[in-house]
């Protein structure tokens, strides 16, 4: 008996119709027979966006530079950004559940508190997140 000469299948993402639509999965086997034509069906999932500003607790102005993660229920960080200018940042094409805004890598900034959201077929983007941060003490020496 021989081996079964399998092919990986996968989806583009930019054939698809719809730029917040991704693959369930990111690949899959196949093994095609001879003499068939194989009717494959794909599972495509829709995505959604977070956005908001980063603000300084102290004054509410928007600072721009801030590492920000992205993290899923699992404790997987699923997404990195940086604020940009005014303090905007946005996340987009994530997948739908909930989760928590954190900083990134920094010793200069400590956030107040983290931000819990949600994103589903209901509500697909939490827009206007504000994460406040205030700067790190350093001891003189």
């Amino acid at each position: 008996m021989g081996t079964l000469d399998t092919k990986a299948l996968t989806v583009r993402e930019r054939s698809l119709d719809n730029p917040f639509w991704l693959p369930a999965h990111e690949g899959y086997a196949l093994v095609p027979r001879p003499g068939a034509t194989p009717r494959v069906d794909i599972p495509i999932s829709e995505t959604g966006a977070v956005d908001g500003t980063v603000r300084l607790k102290r004054t509410g102005e928007g600072i721009p530079g801030i590492p920000l993660r992205l993290v899923d229920q699992d404790g997987d960080t699923v997404a990195k950004a940086d604020s940009a200018y005014g303090g905007f940042f946005a996340f987009d094409r994530l997948r739908y559940g909930s989760y928590t805004l954190r900083l990134g890598d920094t010793d200069t900034w400590k956030l107040v508190e983290p931000v819990e959201l949600a994103i589903d077929h209901n509500a697909p983007v939490a827009s206007r997140q504000t994460v406040e941060v205030h700067r790190v003490e350093r001891d003189s020496e």
